[in-house]
């Protein structure tokens, strides 16, 4: 079964056939929660074709879909150790974590009207 520990209250269990084995983290900086759940959906779709270690792989796919989606701008950080500290429309930040592969997705921003900062840090612990 699939263990969810979020950090937003407006994020519900994701019961996602693909990850239900795995630890999923949720801290969603997102009003569209039609975005939110894209972003877990591409999440596992990548992971259905590309292997946990093909980090670049699964960003390009994420970060291509949501272009597609909602307009370009859309920025996708994936790996296992990271930190970041980026600008981004507002409402338009995502980051969680399946098991030890984060996933930040954020739609980068133009001017200082729509901006907001975001760190975000994953350190894994080495088994």
């Amino acid at each position: 079964m699939l263990d969810i520990i979020s950090t937003t209250p407006c994020m519900p269990s994701y019961p996602h056939p693909q990850i239900q084995s795995q630890n999923l983290l949720l801290s969603l900086y997102c009003e569209e929660y039609h975005h939110q759940q894209d972003a877990l959906d591409l999440a596992a779709k990548a992971l259905d074709f590309f292997d946990v270690t093909d980090a670049t792989e699964i960003a390009r796919l994420i970060k291509k879909e949501f272009d597609g989606a909602y307009g370009p701008g859309w920025q996708c950080i994936v790996g296992t150790d990271f930190v970041s500290f980026v600008t981004h429309c507002s409402g338009c930040f995502i980051y969680f974590c399946i098991s030890s592969l984060a996933i930040l997705l954020f739609r980068g921003s133009a001017g200082p009207e729509v901006e907001t900062s975001h760190f975000a840090a994953l350190e894994t612990l080495k088994a």
